[in-house]
């Protein structure tokens, strides 16, 4: 990919990345056991993906468990600007 095409689209996704995030490679997570793929929708519903299933969470005390854990995961990521800059050292990392 060309320095052009890679800033054009670093530039283009400014929108889309003010609210995505970023977890560093490098960031330590010990601490946190491993976590399956998973979304919340609206304090409502928790979909999770495993490796041999869907799973739809709909009780109240599970479902914050995983609130929990997307706090936790939020406040080891990096946003914006830096994000950006993750972004830019892994294309250049692929050449």
């Amino acid at each position: 990919m060309n320095n052009l095409t890679r800033q054009h689209r670093i530039d283009n996704g400014r929108t889309a990345l003010s609210d995505a995030d970023i977890t560093p490679a490098s960031t330590d997570r010990s601490a946190m056991r491993p976590v399956e793929d998973f979304w919340i929708f609206d304090r409502s519903q928790v979909n999770v993906e495993l490796v041999s299933a869907w799973l739809t969470v709909t009780q109240s005390g599970e479902i914050e468990m995983y609130a929990r854990v997307f706090a936790e995961l939020a406040g080891l990521a990096v946003y914006g600007g830096p994000a950006r800059s993750l972004i830019t050292a892994a294309i250049d990392a692929l050449g």
